[in-house]
C-alpha cells in the first residue's frame, strides 16, 4: 500500500527547552521521543500510514497538520484517540483529513510498540500527520 502521510510520534511529556531533533523527513521531534531510535519511530509510523486512505488531490491538503492524542493499553491496542483541534486551519477539508487520520489510528490498533521501551514510555503518545510531507513521498 502506498504511504499516504508522513507522521511523527511525540511523547506527551515533551516540554519547552527539551532536547530537539529532526526526523529525516524534516519533521521536528521534541522531548524524550527524540531518544527513540529512528527504526522504532518509523515502525510505529508505518503501522498507521498503512491504514490511511487520503485523496492526494484533496484541496488544501498541502497545508494540513493534524495531531492525534492517543492513550494506549499495555497490549498496544488504542484505548482512546482524540483529534487536537489546535492545528485546525479552518479549511473545510481539514476536518475530513483529521477524521481520516483518526480512523487510520483506530484501524491500525493494536500497534506494535518498541519492545525495549517500558509501557509508561508509550502509554500516551501524540501522532502528528504532516500532509505536506505526504505529497513529497
Amino acid at each position: 500500500m502506498n504511504r499516504a502521510v508522513a507522521l511523527l510520534v511525540l511523547l506527551p511529556w515533551s516540554c519547552v527547552g527539551c532536547a530537539q531533533g529532526t526526523h529525516a523527513d524534516g519533521a521536528q521531534v521534541q522531548g524524550a521521543q527524540s531518544t527513540w531510535p529512528e527504526r522504532d519511530k518509523d515502525a510505529v509510523r508505518r503501522q498507521v500510514e498503512d491504514h490511511l486512505r487520503i485523496d492526494p488531490g484533496m484541496a488544501g491538503l498541502e497545508d494540513f497538520i493534524v495531531e492525534i492524542d492517543v492513550v494506549m493499553n499495555p497490549d498496544g491496542s488504542v484505548q482512546s484517540a482524540k483529534i487536537d483541534s489546535a492545528r485546525d486551519n479552518s479549511h473545510p477539508n481539514w476536518k475530513l483529513f483529521a477524521q481520516e487520520c483518526l480512523r487510520a489510528v483506530l484501524r491500525a490498533s493494536p500497534l506494535k510498540m518498541p519492545p525495549d521501551k517500558p509501557y509508561e514510555a508509550w502509554k500516551t503518545i501524540t501522532l502528528v500527520f504532516h500532509a505536506r510531507e505526504m505529497l513529497q513521498l
